[in-house]
């Protein structure tokens, strides 16, 4: 572990971008993400790279891509895969729900019963039917 090491990841617990720390001192985006993923129980905190996808990131992607900017090229600045700034620019989209709302339907309390039966049946595929009520009795 080198002094470069430590200094990145100070700043980066004092919340300082991690694009910041790079122009800072002089090394990539990736080398920056690549330190501080490699910290030893870095996986379990807040602060993990794979973590830190949230608004404000997805505000980023948002603003590049109002800049007319492609998902690749997006992707090339923020030094991060296409999948995730598609999955950020998805997340600023307002969501539609999911589940469709139930209708109510009118039930009537009492059914009513008919004494009528019908009975059909077909022949000719459809071409001539025949159909038949009879009246049921009590």
């Amino acid at each position: 572990m080198t002094n470069i090491d430590t200094a990145v990841r100070r700043m980066f617990h004092k919340n300082i971008p991690v694009e910041k720390i790079a122009l800072d001192h002089k090394i990539s985006i990736k080398r920056v993400n690549k330190i501080i993923s490699n910290q030893t129980g870095m996986s379990n905190t807040k602060t993990h790279p794979r973590k830190l996808r949230g608004k404000a990131f997805n505000a980023k992607v948002k603003t590049y891509a109002n800049q007319g900017l492609s998902f690749s090229d997006i992707a090339s600045i923020m030094d991060c895969s296409y999948s995730t700034i598609k999955r950020a620019f998805d997340d600023t989209k307002p969501k539609k729900n999911s589940k469709p709302v139930a209708k109510k339907i009118h039930v009537p309390t009492k059914l009513k019963t008919s004494n009528k039966r019908t009975a059909s049946f077909s022949i000719l595929w459809g071409a001539m039917s025949f159909s038949r009520t009879t009246t049921l009795n009590d």
